[in-house]
């Protein structure tokens, strides 16, 4: 999340590689956040970007 705080505009793919796990590891991490209402996605997967809430 902290990635995102500094950096709202990274990709799933950027995060992954980033910290060096897998895609797919990344995206149900994500999932379980946006579950969590503390990670929103605003605007599209292509133009968008993350909001962390607290």
């Amino acid at each position: 999340m902290a990635l995102l705080q500094d950096n709202p505009q990274l990709t799933r793919r950027q995060l992954a590689n980033t910290l060096g796990k897998d895609l797919r590891t990344i995206s149900r991490a994500i999932t379980k956040l946006q579950h969590a209402r503390k990670l929103k996605r605003v605007g599209s997967d292509k133009t968008g970007h993350w909001e962390v809430l607290l």
